[in-house]
């Protein structure tokens, strides 16, 4: 029998289960705020009400359960609502990243095929109608909408489901082509919602702000956490500095999530230091690693706790750098070793280091435990990847002493040149401490002599940095094998929707450069 996950089971629905979390919030924390929008709040009651008739209405569309529906939207509470109704009517999420090309976000239609489209994106709305069933958010004809949807539905009971049944589909953040959809089921969303919770403290009086994409898991791990515990959610549609600013001020938030270009805007915006964020208590902070300046900087000009997760869209949440380790950092500068780790495994997490024999030897992360996905979608099954309950992660890392992981590289990013193999964020930290350096990144090019040779791509602070500085500056901080042979200085590097720089465009974009020279 093929190894894989049906979309649906015949068993009864067990407490580790989306449904099961917002029903437990809603009957102990009613008349609190689940919601906090510009025109007032919604409470867990209001919200669970409405959920029911979105579900019911659902069913009525002809929603079955196991069927996907595809959730096109920006940072919304109709976000946060789809995700409990489509669950309550059996069906499974299937969050759309709406920055994919026309031709990208049609092909990973047809991987899911859904039952129905819900949108607030033109660009999704017109690469997929003449094939699915679309619900608009906005512009919809009388009586189509979401809210008469809400209005119009009956108020059913939900679908019971297994805890192993798929619930979410989300798609890989992937760099180039059309993105894998990763299987997460009642029991890996929801295992991992308890792991943050006890590794942010999440609480009753917590005060979520939405601020990165809502169809990437990273920020799902906090949207199911916060629900699980009672807490409120608040809603940023699209990030821009003055405005994650404002609805931290007027919403009180006390804990986010944001990339580390977000952290870098914010830092920046002139009105940081005229905005009340007294409520600030955590910041959740991942998707890319973080220069240890930057990082220097937010410990220093903001009040409230640093949090780093290390994770992907197939683990969830595998890794914390807590608030403790963060004091420490602060206290001994962005030299002291702690800074470049992404912490210790998160609570009820496996992690080990594949061929590592002592602390300190290189090999592939491997993750196992109760947060991990299913497989990857194939034609209604969830296809296992893994191996004994080990999922392979393709990064290079290691372990000291005290468990501490230390991101080397990504595999498939390692340069080999001269047969030596080189870490390509070794050498990026070191051109990224230089002075005038404000970003960089380097890429192996293929060399007829070396096999491939590391090319640089600075971004300058300063107009005065050169090529030349920077090769005699790096000389006692690289060996030699391991310094850049040519340099590009650049305006900005490009970066994926998950905030980290997308080195497949510009190892494609050099490469092509170099055959036509």
């Amino acid at each position: 029998m093929e190894k894989g996950s049906p979309a649906v089971s015949r068993e009864p629905m067990g407490q580790l289960s989306l449904v099961h979390s917002l029903e437990y919030a809603a009957a102990v924390h009613a008349d609190r705020a689940a919601l906090r929008l510009a025109g007032g709040n919604m409470t867990w009651g209001q919200t669970r009400e409405r959920v029911a008739r979105i579900g019911g209405a659902l069913r009525e569309a002809g929603v079955r359960p196991g069927d996907r529906v595809a959730v096109g939207l920006a940072n919304r509470p109709e976000y946060l609502e789809l995700f409990y109704s489509i669950a309550w009517a059996g069906g499974i999420v299937a969050p759309l990243n709406t920055r994919l090309t026309e031709s990208d976000l049609r092909g990973y239609m047809d991987c899911i095929a859904p039952r129905l489209v819900v949108s607030d994106s033109l660009q999704v709305t017109q690469a997929v109608q003449q094939k699915y069933p679309v619900v608009a958010i906005e512009g919809a004809a009388p009586g189509t909408g979401l809210d008469d949807l809400a209005a119009q539905g009956p108020s059913v009971g939900p679908h019971l489901r297994h805890e192993d049944d798929i619930a979410v589909l989300f798609g890989t953040g992937g760099t180039t082509g059309i993105p894998k959809a990763v299987a997460h089921t009642d029991r890996s969303l929801v295992s991992n919602a308890y792991h943050t919770v006890m590794e942010l403290g999440y609480d009753e009086h917590t005060v979520y702000l939405h601020a990165a994409p809502m169809f990437h898991i990273a920020d799902c791990c906090s949207l199911f956490a916060v629900t699980l515990r009672g807490g409120s959610h608040a809603f940023l549609e699209r990030f821009s500095p003055q405005g994650f600013l404002t609805v931290m001020q007027q919403r009180q938030v006390t804990a986010t999530l944001l990339v580390p270009t977000m952290i870098s805007a914010v830092l920046d915006s002139d009105s940081l230091a005229r905005t009340d964020l007294s409520a600030w208590r955590t910041l959740f902070y991942g998707g890319a690693p973080i220069h240890p300046r930057l990082l220097d900087r937010a410990l220093a000009e903001l009040s409230c706790d640093l949090v780093q997760g290390y994770g992907m869209t197939e683990i969830s949440l595998g890794a914390i750098l807590g608030a403790r380790p963060h004091h420490a950092v602060r206290h001994n500068g962005p030299d002291f070793p702690l800074a470049r780790s992404c912490g210790r495994p998160a609570t009820g997490v496996r992690i080990r280091i594949s061929g590592a024999e002592i602390p300190g030897d290189v090999g592939e992360i491997e993750v196992a435990g109760p947060n991990v996905f299913c497989g990857y979608w194939d034609n209604g099954v969830a296809k296992d990847v893994r191996q004994d309950g080990w999922f392979k992660t393709g990064d290079l890392a290691f372990q000291d002493a005290e468990a501490n992981i230390y991101i080397v590289d990504r595999a498939k990013d390692v340069i080999i040149t001269g047969g030596e193999n080189v870490y390509s964020i070794e050498v990026e930290r070191a051109i990224q401490a230089l002075p005038g350096v404000k970003d960089a990144v380097v890429i192996g090019l293929p060399d007829p002599y070396w096999g491939e040779r590391i090319h640089a791509l600075v971004v300058p602070s300063s107009p005065d940095v050169t090529a030349a500085d920077m090769t005699v500056q790096l000389h006692g901080k690289l060996a030699g094998y391991k310094r850049p042979r040519s340099y590009d200085f650049v305006q900005n590097l490009p970066r994926t929707p998950a905030g980290k720089i997308n080195k497949a465009e510009l190892v494609h974009r050099y490469s092509v450069q170099e055959q036509e020279r």
